[in-house]
C-alpha cells in the first residue's frame, strides 16, 4: 500500500477515487482487494503429502467423530420410535388377548356342564 503514495500516478488515481466514491465504498473497495490478493497468494503454497501415520490419525479420529455423532442420533432415533412402536404392540396384544378371553368365556357359556 506504500508504494501507491510514492508514484504519482497511483496518488492521483487514489485522489480521483476518493472524490467520485463515498468512503464506505472506499473500505469496501479496499477490503475486496485485500480478500482477492491473500486468496492469489495463499494458493502459491505447495501441498506436504502426509505420512502414513498421520493419515491413519486423521482416519481415525473423523470416523470417531462421525460414530459418536451416529449413535447419538441413533439414540434419539430409536427412543423416538420406542414410545411409538412399543404402543401398537402392546395395543395389539391386549387387544388379541381380550378378543381370546372374550372367544374362551362365550364357550363357556354354550357348553353346560
Amino acid at each position: 500500500m506504500l508504494i501507491l503514495y510514492y508514484n504519482p500516478e497511483a496518488y492521483y488515481f487514489l485522489n480521483a477515487a476518493r472524490s467520485k466514491f463515498a468512503p464506505a465504498d472506499m473500505n469496501r473497495i479496499l477490503l475486496v482487494l485485500l480478500i482477492t490478493s491473500f486468496g492469489l497468494f495463499s494458493c502459491n503454497k505447495e501441498a506436504v503429502p502426509l505420512t502414513k501415520q498421520q493419515v491413519s490419525q486423521k482416519i481415525d479420529s473423523l470416523v470417531k467423530a462421525n460414530r459418536q455423532e451416529s449413535d447419538a442420533q441413533a439414540r434419539v432415533d430409536l427412543e423416538r420410535r420406542m414410545k411409538i412402536e412399543v404402543k401398537v404392540k402392546v395395543d395389539s396384544i391386549l387387544n388379541a388377548r381380550s378378543a381370546r378371553e372374550k372367544k374362551d368365556t362365550s364357550l363357556n357359556k354354550k357348553t353346560p356342564m
